[in-house]
């Protein structure tokens, strides 16, 4: 069963050491500033802007695009969870999927 949630490229590109030493000292923003500021993606809001803005100006859609929302059971602790008591899995996290298709008239 492990063997399908492994992905061997991960560790032959890089140790787990090294991972770690990267994702520690890899930051987009001041961390200063995180008391003042309420945004929980703070951290890599700056990035976020800039990766949004490219999109606005770059990216020109020749097909239809579709969204497709799921849901997934979640019980860990995040901000964002969706709580609906309507459901057997109370506390959710919200998916989406975008998938595009080629229309050629």
């Amino acid at each position: 069963m492990r063997g399908i949630f492994q992905t061997p490229v991960f560790p032959q590109t890089m140790s787990r050491k090294r991972f770690q030493l990267i994702q520690r000292y890899l930051h987009f923003n001041d961390n200063n500033a995180a008391g003042t500021n309420e945004d929980c993606l703070y951290k890599i809001r700056t990035i976020l802007d800039m990766a949004a803005n490219n999109f606005r100006t770059n990216y020109v859609s020749d097909t239809e695009i579709s969204l497709d929302e799921g849901m997934l059971g979640w019980r860990g602790r995040l901000r964002f969870r969706v709580y609906n008591p309507g459901k057997i899995t109370k506390y959710i996290f919200v998916t989406c999927r975008f998938m595009m298709v080629n229309v050629d008239l």
